[in-house]
């Protein structure tokens, strides 16, 4: 103490100086790891041996481990749903008729439709199907490719082109890195720049593709180049720069090859705790061989004559062993199984930790996963929150087809003699809408939707394409139905809200004097 008091006055001079500092930006030795990276572009950082190793390892994964098939069909489910995304056409112009633009939109759906059902050229899937494809590709390598070609009669057709074929080509590889990313070349352009107090004109290399290799899917030394306008390729854009994207489980690919490790070596100690069965202590520490494969043989059997049973003997060798093993020691050694208690609380504690690092990695609940309960309030937050996570896959995916559905209505409006009547002004507007996204309270999400008609925040249109379905066809279907309804009601002398709800509420709205209430969401 007095040491200090004596010292005082000079540690204050030495660190009088001293000042705040972010602590992140400086190595802790001897506490915390070094990490072996480097500030670079995203480019260079995010090259072809780290984009490719990352796909290798990922689809390893999502071939070989459950959890992550199960992770990817939740994609699938609530991204693009069960049957894949729908276009509904939806063209406006100010100086049609109601009626005309309605007749050209109904048209232009039934051509769409009947396009969409082989619009591949390489592939008799349709549209709906291809758009399950686009969204695995997404989660499998993180990018999806596609080209706007043409068949042998001309007509459009897309191509969906595999990630892997996307490469610079071996003769062209001094120019990876500068004009070619990774298999897509780049804009160059000449802009106006000073130079030395002199204006002139320097040539700059953009981020924006100018054309993709494409390598051939047999003959591994072909290439061609295809300009970028003839290319869609969709992936998530995590910095600037990025040419192409990676899965979007990049943060947790290791912890999920820990996960599988973990399980590998615990089913490894549950197969050696399951095959001891019994441990026999006897001086030489070793079975009677013969003894013991003559003896296992034995059988009784029932003499003809008269007498009990009679042992025979077979003088077969066998080596049979089923579900467990037994062993010998000798007298005075001591053999333990391990315990069959395995896994414990706490590994698996570790094991349900795994499991969520895992889930946020891929931006999943957990809850969707592998349920179990939980509180009502806490489970819808979770609910919205994943929803708006689907939302995103969704956004990427509907993009694809927005700009396929646009491509081909542009041709059809030239070439297509099956379109009603003259082209609206706005004919390539049209609503794709994401699958109904996960909900545990239907009676609750359906009243409010009633709500939301009635007050016309929502639409009609709006609430049949969450469904997957065209609004124009469920609402005749409606109208056919209340029109049947009533033929039936004439031919039985029966009311009509005998029959159905639906005609109920009609009527009680026509009695009342007061407007027809929006039919619910179980009427329709």
């Amino acid at each position: 103490m007095n040491f200090f008091r004596r010292h005082f006055p000079t540690f204050a001079r030495l660190f009088g100086r001293v000042q705040a500092r972010l602590e992140s930006a400086y190595q802790q030795w001897g506490v915390r790891r070094w990490l072996q990276t480097t500030y670079q572009d995203a480019r260079f950082e995010i090259d072809f041996g780290a984009v490719r190793e990352t796909c290798r390892k990922h689809l390893d994964l999502v071939e070989n481990t459950p959890i992550c098939q199960k992770i990817r069909n939740l994609k699938l489910q609530f991204a693009v749903g069960v049957g894949g995304l729908r276009v509904i056409p939806n063209a406006s112009d100010p100086a049609m008729d109601a009626k005309s633009l309605e007749a050209w939109n109904e048209s232009r759906a039934a051509r769409w439709e009947d396009w969409a059902r082989a619009p591949e050229l390489g592939s008799n899937l349709s549209l709906g199907e291809l758009t399950l494809q686009w969204e695995g590709m997404l989660f499998d390598v993180g990018n999806v490719l596609l080209q706007k070609t043409y068949d042998e009669k001309g007509l459009p057709k897309v191509q969906t082109i595999d990630f892997l074929r996307l490469q610079t080509p071996p003769s062209m590889a001094s120019e990876e890195g500068k004009t070619i990313i990774q298999g897509v070349k780049l804009t160059t352009i000449r802009v106006r720049a000073r130079v030395d107090g002199k204006l002139t004109t320097r040539e700059v290399t953009t981020g924006k593709p100018a054309s993709y290799f494409i390598r051939d899917e047999f003959d591994l030394t072909a290439f061609a180049e295809i300009p970028a306008e003839q290319i869609i390729h969709k992936f998530r854009a995590l910095r600037p720069g990025m040419m192409v994207g990676i899965p979007e489980a990049f943060s947790v690919i290791n912890t999920v090859i820990d996960y599988t490790d973990l399980h590998i070596l615990e089913m490894s100690a549950s197969k050696l705790a399951g095959k001891i069965a019994n441990v026999h202590k006897n001086p030489s520490g070793e079975f009677d061989t013969l003894t013991s494969r003559r003896a296992g043989m034995k059988l009784q059997t029932q003499p003809a004559g008269p007498g009990g049973l009679v042992n025979k003997n077979y003088g077969e060798f066998y080596d049979v062993t089923i579900g467990a093993e037994e062993y010998a020691i000798p007298i005075g050694s001591e053999i333990k199984n391990f315990m069959i208690e395995r896994p414990t609380v706490a590994q698996q504690d570790y094991w349900s930790l795994k499991v969520s690092e895992i889930c946020a990695g891929y931006n999943v609940p957990k809850l969707l996963v592998f349920p179990f309960s939980l509180q009502g309030t806490v489970t819808r937050a979770d609910l919205d929150v994943c929803a708006n996570a689907f939302r995103g896959d969704f956004e990427l995916i509907a993009g694809i087809v927005r700009e396929v559905y646009e491509w081909q209505t542009g041709w059809a409006i030239k070439y297509d003699r099956g379109l009603d009547g003259k082209a609206p002004a706005n004919p390539l507007v049209c609503v794709i809408r994401p699958p109904r996204a996960p909900n545990v309270d239907i009676g609750y999400t359906a009243k409010a939707l009633q709500i939301e008609l009635q007050m016309g925040i929502t639409t009609l249109q709006d609430v049949y394409a969450n469904k997957n379905e065209d609004w124009r066809t469920q609402l005749r279907q409606v109208a056919e139905a209340a029109a049947f309804i009533k033929e039936l009601a004439t031919e039985f002398e029966v009311e009509p809200n005998q029959i159905s709800s639906l005609m109920a509420a009609q009527v009680a709205a026509g009695d009342s004097g007061a407007p027809e209430a929006v039919p619910s969401l179980e009427a329709v």
